[in-house]
Order: structure tokens, then sequence, then C-alpha cells
């Protein structure tokens, strides 16, 4: 496991093929995962730069569950300009704008265990509870159609004063703005898939329009797996089995995962109890008390700043952790609490 053992690897694949190979794995560690960005752009530069002048075809290796789609389009126009023929190596799972980056590849070479995804947009909707919990979740443009549709089918409402209605309540839940922008995406995945697709498709923009609806459109769920079996329906271009070439991209993707510990959820406090210092200082919180003259609205005051910095936790981790504070009158004395649980794991900060 490591880098020197994936290095032995990428030979024996670039000695097969004959071409170089360059590799893109984002972690699925759960609670720890990453996704494509744009930060993986200059350092893919610098990696095509060093590729010798001699070869104009080249074998890309990606592992991710997606990210940013434009990205996604960046990383084939580079390889574009330098490389006359691409081949998308997937050891394992492609989705959304890990699936788009494939369209632009001349081949995709697939495990057979592997799966592309559909490349419909998910935006992330935060959204704070009564309680002023922040909790969140996804939405898509076809999810406001399937809501009306469902209104008027299974209801039997098509008047329009009830759509109407139905409608004001939607929008009283999701922000018209982020219905807007949820469409603008679904337009922007669609127009980035056909143009990806006549990269290498350009005799033939029909079946690249074809390709592209079919990986927006009928699936009903974000996560479905396209399997090699059912990219070839679709029609994409998926390379003929290469049981050799499978099992060395199979071995270079468990590498990583064990490098990367993909099998095993990242949990923050076990990772801060490793350490002597930090453990000593989360089982021996420092506590200040205030003084027994402190007022109540001097009080409320210092509770809502940690108000804010709890909501604050909870964005920064993309609603993984729960965060929460209190204060309490005790005796003479205000006491503060801070309580973060990520995940099952539970400790409470005493802040003042």
């Amino acid at each position: 496991m490591g880098y020197d053992n994936r290095l032995k690897l990428f030979r024996k694949c670039e000695d097969l093929t004959g071409k170089p190979l360059i590799t893109y794995v984002t972690s699925l560690r759960p609670n720890a995962s990453s996704e494509m960005a744009s930060d993986a752009i200059l350092p893919l530069i610098e990696l095509v730069q060093e590729v010798p002048i001699k070869y104009s075809k080249v074998d890309f290796l990606i592992v991710s569950n997606g990210g940013d789609p434009i990205t996604a389009l960046r990383i084939i126009d580079i390889l574009r300009e330098r490389f006359n023929h691409i081949s998308v190596l997937v050891p394992f799972v492609a989705f959304s704008a890990a699936t788009l980056l494939s369209l632009g590849a001349n081949e995709i070479v697939m495990h057979p265990y592997s799966n592309l995804g559909p490349v419909d947009p998910q935006i992330i909707v935060f959204k704070q509870d009564k309680f002023g919990n922040l909790g969140s979740f996804h939405i898509n443009a076809d999810d406001i159609w399937n809501y009306l549709d469902f209104i008027r089918s299974d209801f039997g409402i098509s008047s329009e004063s009830n759509l109407s209605s139905a409608l004001s309540h939607l929008v009283g839940e999701v922000d018209p703005l982020i219905i807007g922008a949820s469409k603008r995406s679904q337009q922007l995945t669609h127009s980035l898939s056909v143009k990806l697709l006549e990269t290498h498709l350009a005799e033939n923009k029909e079946r690249a329009e074809t390709i592209a609806q079919a990986l927006n459109t009928p699936f009903y769920h974000h996560g479905f797996s396209v399997t090699r079996k059912e990219a070839r329906k679709i029609g994409l271009e998926i390379a003929e089995d290469n049981p050799t070439l499978e099992s060395i991209i199979w071995d270079i993707w468990k590498d990583y995962c064990d490098e990367m510990q993909c099998y095993k959820a990242f949990d923050i406090y076990s990772e801060l109890m490793a350490y002597e210092h930090v453990k000593q200082f989360i089982l021996n919180p420092y506590a200040v008390s205030l003084t027994q003259n402190t007022t109540g609205k001097t009080a409320t005051q210092l509770s809502s700043q940690f108000g804010k910095f709890s909501i604050w936790l909870q964005q920064f981790y993309s609603c993984s952790t729960d965060a929460y504070w209190t204060h309490n009158y005790v005796g003479s004395n205000w006491e503060f609490y801070f309580i973060v649980f990520y995940r099952t794991q539970a400790q409470c900060y005493i802040l003042a």
C-alpha cells in the first residue's frame, strides 16, 4: 500500500496500453469525502506538461462521487489540447460530474463492477427548523415538476387557483431563486453533456443529444448505478472487455482505497483522542465562571454569539454536525455550554 506500490501498478498499466496514465481519485471515506473541484486543474496541467511529446493518446483513471461540472469540462478541454485520443478508466465509481467527464472520452474502460451515474444536478438547500437547528435537503428541477404533476395527477387538482395555491406552498418552503437555480443547473449539465460528447461525436450530433438526454432525465435517483451493460445500451463508447487491464485498474483503486481508509468512517472524536495533548484538553475543558453581578442581558448576548457559531459550524460541516448551545442560571452564576454532536459521538465544552 502506498505510492511506491501504486507506481509499479501505474507502470504495469502503461506497459499494457502503451499510453501514459493520469489518475484522479477523490476521497470516498464516510464523513470525510471530497469532490471534484478546480483545485485539481493546476496539478493536472503540470502533469500533462511532463508527458513526452511523442504520446498523442492518454489514459485517465477516475474514481469520484462527482463535484463541480465545470471542473469536468476543464479537465477534458486540457486533455484535448494535448492529446488526440482519451481513454477514461473507471475501476469503481464515477458518479455525476465524474460521469460528465467520462462523456468527453473517445472510449470508457469500465471494470465489470464499476458504474457511472446520472448527471442531473443536485442543489443542497439549507433550512432552519422552528428550533433553530439547521438541516438540509437536495433538490433539482425535476422535483418541482414532479410535485406539480403529483398535485394534478394523483389528487386531480387542475384549476388554476388551486395549482397557484400549491405553488405558493412550494415557494414558502424553497426560495424561488433556488428553484430558478435548479432549472439553470439542469440546463447547464445537459449543455455540457452534449458539448463533451461532441468532442468525439461531432459527426453524429443526434447520437450525442440522445445520450445526453438519457443521462439527464429517465433515472429517478441521483445515485442510480449505470453499469457497464447499461452504459452500452445508452450508446456510450464502452471499450471491449479486457480482464487484464480491468484487474490492474482495480488494484490501483484498491491501493488508493486502503491508503485513504475509504472503508472506515471518519470519526473526528476518535481522531482527536488519539493525540494525548488534545485528549487532555477535551477531557478537562477550561471553565470560566462569570461574576455574580453579570446581568441577564449580558448572558443572553453571549448566548446569542454561541448560537451564531453553532450555525456556522453546521454549515462548515455540511450538516454532518449538529451543534447546540444553551445557558443556565445556576445559583448566582451563569454557565454557558456549547455541545457538539458529531454523528454518534458527543462532547460538552463549557465556554463560560
